[in-house]
């Protein structure tokens, strides 16, 4: 190098961000070279090794002047600098014997401002920079001293690039130059800048003032990169670097941040780009890495305490559930370590071994307790079934009841000594028998069935012996608690209890005999008895006598001794039938058969009875009128004459009663007004609403011509038939021929309507009184005329009653009328006695009229039989 005069000019060149080169061209002949550290130390004093994530920016690439590569072996202090560059064909080591090579050579490194990754936009940088150079630049000149006119020397910027002249010749290739690399383009000598890839291996070259950065970490455009200390060459894979290590990518050598999969394993480089260890928080979510920087998975204890990472991503489980090889663990979301023991979440408790940390199943002991934890680890409470026995588990602290008498939602269990499993069927308790259900295990009370026996158990489900009373009935349990059933001998006396173990009293009948137990205490009466005020006798094994004589008093089939149970020579009285309606139902069971097909407006029954088992039917009534009641009279002895001669197997009036009551039934309503027969009888205090019917009879007291109901509706004028068109209606209540306000609004009238309807009767009667005549005819038509006269003939013979004409407009509303016009058989109204006006008829008009009438059922039933 030629020796320059004076200094003609100083350049300075600004590393942007980094340092600060001032290059002065001296008289001594040399360039100098200083820096001005404006942007602070070292890198290694910059990454702060204990930090997880430092500041990218506080690194700085060191000044060329702080690291020296020892790549010339000697400094000329000639004037004319020549360096001697030998051949490089076997090192890509950068050296002052390597260097400087023949621009021709295979290994000419190719040149720019970035990676070969980039190489256009380095180039556009290149230019950009090359640019800033000029304008900072360009109140500056380099005028060299020549000791030859025209002769080149030193640094000279053409087009916009640098050149360095030695006598005039750019000089190309590696060129060092006051300690400092640069290198020159090897076909045009202009300065290169940025990286540059020379035998293999990547330098770079400051963007600013070319000169080559021998060691350390470089920022290029936003990249970090690290020098090989050793070789000024670009370092990748992994760098170790003042305590810290840090990874450079294979290809491009940039500096990696964040995760890094190398070998199978990750690691996590920070913002710094430093390899971090032990725990990090990333994007929300904890990673552990050891001692290597190798991020970990599975479980890892960490300062007593066990952590489970995600074996898929090694993010740290922060609390809940975890299924590891087939065990459970949990995690505690207070401190996100393994927890053991009793854990409590989402309302149940489960319990992980102190040890190993599992989730436990099935019974564990603990503190002197037993617990179960069923398939899912949940502590159980309640009932547990285990190996086919059942646990109970406390329902708050869920511990094992070992042994006595527990209460269960209300239900009473008993666990055995033994087991402690809960026990069934018979248990003895402190001198007491108790019964467990065999499935439920519940403790239980009331009646239960073992082994074909009853046992009672009392509230307290206590088994119980002897006389018990349960639901009013008195049931017996031996000494064994079991039920005794059929006849008992208890205290001297005996007792009959049925097949449901009840002690009966009353009337039985037991193996086809007839016994009678006192209705207070059950005891099988013999003897001479009373019930309801009728005498019985007993033999001494309780067997009632029956049609038989006893003692000269003859029993009848019911074994009653009575006189005629229907007294009809008498004002009988609606509690007098009810009465006999009742003991004749006793006498003839077999017979006899009673309903209440309704109530009168006073509540009072209206009775229908039954005497036959014929399945053809006819219907008898009486008493639809209140002053007419003398036809109950007569219905009532129908029923009982009738009954006795079916009992006694013989004819009555000459008509096979057993036979024609064995195919037809007669139903008897023998009072359909109830209510106003009553009035009639008793006067106006019988009625419910005195202060009414006294009103309808102008208050006087005598209701003896009464006819209408209680209410003052005639009921033989309620029937839907021509009811619109009945004559002499009143208009309003009255005793006698008001219609009502619309058919069928009185509840006797509805009440025998309804029944009617429900049977299918073959003839109906409804006897009133009087007059001794037969009403029979209703505007049949040709098809039943002859049938219904014929029979109203053989009716009217038998009573001497005469047959009513038939008319072209009958007055219409009877119950015969509506009988005839919608069930189209033969209807009968018979008007009973000598006309008596207005008034009831007489007891002493009875005895004929029973002659007149008495068979008049059977001939009837009879001629039922035919049809």
């Amino acid at each position: 190098m030629r020796k320059l005069g004076l200094v003609l000019m100083s350049l300075t060149i600004f590393m942007s961000g980094v340092s600060c080169y001032k290059i002065s061209v001296v008289s001594a002949g040399t360039v100098d070279a200083t820096t001005s550290n404006d942007a602070g130390s070292s890198v290694a004093e910059k990454v702060d090794s204990e930090s997880l994530q430092p500041e990218l920016s506080e690194v700085t690439i060191p000044d060329a002047a702080e690291g020296s590569m020892d790549i010339v072996n000697q400094l000329e202090e000639d004037s004319n600098i020549e360096s001697e560059l030998p051949d490089n064909e076997d090192s890509n080591t950068l050296t002052a014997d390597t260097i400087n090579q023949d621009s021709t050579e295979s290994n000419t490194p190719v040149t720019g401002n970035s990676n070969t990754d980039n190489s256009e936009q380095a180039s556009k940088e290149s230019v950009t920079r090359s640019q800033v150079d000029s304008e900072n630049t360009s109140t500056q000149t380099v005028e060299t001293a020549q000791e030859e006119p025209g002769v080149k020397q030193g640094w000279i910027l053409e087009n916009q690039n640098w050149f360095y002249y030695e006598n005039d010749v750019i000089k190309k290739g590696w060129h060092l130059l006051d300690d400092n690399w640069f290198y020159l383009h090897p076909e045009t000598g202009a300065r290169q800048t940025g990286w540059v890839l020379y035998g293999g291996s990547w330098f770079f070259l400051n963007h600013d003032t070319g000169i080559m950065q021998k060691e350390g970490w470089v920022l290029d455009q936003y990249k970090w990169y690290y020098l090989d200390p050793a070789t000024s060459a670009r370092k990748t894979g992994w760098i170790s670097s003042n305590g810290n290590k840090y990874y450079a990518d294979p290809n491009t050598g940039e500096m990696q941040t964040g995760w890094l999969l190398d070998s199978n394993n990750w690691y996590f480089l920070n913002s710094g780009g430093v390899m971090a260890t032990g725990w990090i928080f990333y994007e929300n979510n904890w990673y552990y890495l050891d001692g290597n920087g190798v991020m970990q998975t599975d479980w890892v204890s960490y300062q007593g305490n066990w952590y489970y990472l995600n074996p898929l991503n090694g993010i740290m489980q922060k609390e809940g559930w975890v299924l590891d090889q087939g065990k459970w663990y949990y995690i505690d979301p207070v401190n996100s370590t393994r927890k053991t023991g009793w854990i409590f979440t989402d309302g149940f408790y489960y319990y992980a071994d102190p040890d190993s940390g599992e989730m436990q199943t099935g019974w564990i002991f603990y503190q002197d307790n037993w617990y179960y934890l069923n398939s899912g680890g949940v502590m159980q409470t309640g009932w547990v079934l285990y190996n086919g026995n059942w646990y109970y588990l406390n329902a708050e602290n869920g511990i094992m009841q070992k042994e006595g008498w527990i209460l269960d939602q209300g239900k009473w269990y008993y666990l055995d000594s033994v087991t402690s499993a809960r026990k069934t069927g018979w248990i003895s308790a402190n001198g007491f028998y108790y019964y467990t259900d065999p499935n439920s295990g519940e403790m239980q009370t009331g009646w239960i069935l073992h082994q074909n026996n009853w046992y009672y158990l009392n509230s307290g489900g206590v088994m119980q012996t002897g006389w018990i009373v349960y639901q009013n009935s008195w049931y017996f349990l031996n000494t064994g608690g079991a039920m005794e059933t059929g006849w008992v001998f208890n205290d001297n006396s005996w007792y009959y209890i049925n097949g449901n173990g009840i002690m009966q009293t009353g009337w039985q009948v037991i193996g086809n005999q007839k016994y009678y137990l006192s209705p207070l205490s059950g005891v099988m009466q013999t003897g001479w008895f009373m019930d309801q005020s009728r005498w019985y006798y007993a033999y001494p094994s309780g067997v009632l006598a029956q049609n038989t004589a006893v003692g000269g008093f003859q029993l009848g089939q019911s074994g009653v001794w009575l006189p005629e149970i229907v007294n009809p020579n008498q004002v009988y009285t609606y509690e007098t039938m009810a009465a006999d309606i009742a003991l004749l139902q006793q006498n003839y069971p077999y017979l006899i058969k009673t309903e209440v097909i309704g109530n009168s407006v006073d509540g009072r029954n209206i009775y229908a009875v039954k005497v036959g088992n014929g399945q053809k039917e006819i219907t008898i009534n009486g008493s639809h009128h209140a002053r007419e009641h003398m036809t109950t009279n007569l219905l009532m002895e129908m029923i009982e004459q009738y009954a006795k001669s079916y009992a006694d197997g013989t004819s009555f009036s000459g008509y096979d009663t057993t036979s024609l009551l064995n195919n037809v039934s007669i139903w008897f309503v023998p009072m359909v007004n109830p209510d106003g027969v009553s009035l009639v009888q008793k006067g106006h205090a019988s009625a419910k609403n005195p202060q009414y019917v006294l009103q309808l009879n102008n208050y006087s007291t005598d209701f003896s011509s009464w006819k209408a109901n209680i209410r003052g509706v005639d009921l033989n004028r309620q029937y839907p038939a021509d009811w619109a068109n009945i004559s002499g209606n009143t208009g309003r209540p009255s005793s006698q021929n008001f219609k009502g306000y619309s058919p069928l609004s009185e509840p006797e009238a509805i009440a025998l309507y309804n029944f009617t309807r429900a049977h299918n009767f073959k003839t109906a009667v409804a006897y009133h009184s009087s007059g001794q005549i037969l009403y029979w005819y209703f505007n049949q038509d040709s098809s039943v005329y002859n049938r219904d006269y014929n029979l109203a003939l053989k009716y009217g013979a038998l009573t001497g009653y005469s047959l009513v004409n038939p008319t072209s407009s009958p007055s219409g509303g009877g119950y015969t009328d509506w009988f005839i016009q919608d069930m189209r058989q033969p209807g009968f109204t018979p008007e009973i006695s000598p006309y008596t006006y207005n008034k009831p008829v007489p007891l002493s008009n009875y005895a004929s009229i029973w002659e007149q009438n008495k068979a008049a059922g059977l001939m009837l039933a009879l001629d039922a039989m035919a049809r």
